[in-house]
């Protein structure tokens, strides 16, 4: 709740496709979480094809998902119902979803900058590997070979949508580009508005830490925050080529974030009530991105907004 850049894409009158892909992308998680429970395999995976199919601002974090399934299934394993529902809501809730939001011809043409032709070769090559998982000798081969035939293919299949902007005319490029701020990198906002850049950098260190400590000490047990280090890592790490994807990975960081305080709690237990309660409330500013958010605005004099920050979470504003 306390999440600055999340809690903006929810401000009421607000209407927008980033809250929906949060929301799409937490249930995904969810599955994840839950990915031997063969309902909630399925659910998680239609909700990650639904938000595939509404914009590919969240794939980054669509490959880290499904890193953590591999991580799973290839770990201490699921049931076979669980990776061929999970395989068939991928590739279902994305087609269906693309169906409801545009005209069938997208699914064969091939567009850079929305679901298309050469995306659903990656998902159908990423549910042949579900399905192959557990019905061959060799689970890492019939995963991951199918996995790397169906990058292989996308990228063949439209080779200039490496660069998501392809299909823009080159004068658009040059005249309007520039000008939007969710095209940015946390690198260059941080240069000009660094109070915006912490407000995302700091949560995702922490989070990010925080969950690759907690596996380690787990020996890399994927029960707890392990199956979600590559999840969290790609949506952080998005936001270093473009800030689209701020909004979603915060709301994923909150995950661990939560865990964080919870453990922090548990620690200061024999601690007097208002030392405890002032550490907490410090710890909270900073994780959730306001106080950094409010300090380099402060010390900088970065003219960073409520609307500002609704811009270059998750609009088009311009710079």
């Amino acid at each position: 709740l306390a999440s600055v850049l999340t809690a903006v894409q929810f401000a009421p009158g607000r209407i927008d496709h980033h809250g929906l892909q949060i929301v799409l992308v937490l249930v995904a998680v969810v599955g994840l979480v839950r990915l031997a429970q063969p309902p909630w395999a399925l659910t998680g995976a239609i909700a990650l094809g639904l938000s595939l199919s509404i914009g590919l601002e969240q794939a980054l974090v669509a490959v880290g998902i499904m890193l953590g399934v591999a991580m799973v299934v290839l770990g201490p394993g699921v049931p076979r119902a669980s990776t061929d529902r999970f395989a068939i809501g991928l590739v279902g809730g994305a087609v269906v979803g693309s169906l409801v939001f545009a005209p069938p011809s997208r699914l064969v043409a091939i567009a850079c900058d929305v679901f298309s032709l050469q995306h659903v070769l990656v998902l159908v090559g990423a549910g042949l590997g579900l399905f192959l998982v557990s019905r061959t000798p060799r689970p890492a081969l019939g995963l991951l070979g199918p996995w790397a035939l169906a990058g292989i293919v996308g990228v063949a299949a439209a080779p200039r949508c490496i660069d998501p902007y392809a299909d823009v005319a080159p004068v658009l490029k040059e005249a309007w580009l520039p000008r939007v701020s969710e095209a940015e990198g946390i690198l260059d906002v941080l240069a000009g508005r660094p109070g915006f850049a912490l407000a995302v950098l700091i949560p995702a260190a922490v989070a990010v830490t925080y969950a690759v400590v907690a596996w380690i000490r787990s020996s890399w047990s994927t029960d707890g925050l392990g199956r979600l280090v590559p999840v969290l890592v790609l949506a952080f790490g998005g936001t270093f080529l473009q800030l689209r994807s701020a909004s979603a990975a915060t709301a994923l960081g909150v995950i661990a974030l939560g865990v964080a305080f919870v453990d922090l709690r548990g620690r200061l237990a024999a601690w007097s009530v208002w030392p405890r309660v002032a550490v907490m409330a410090v710890v909270a500013l900073v994780i959730s991105g306001i106080g950094p958010l409010i300090v380099g605005t402060s010390s900088s004099g970065d003219a960073t907004s409520t609307a500002d920050v609704v811009g270059s979470a998750g609009g088009c504003s311009e710079a």
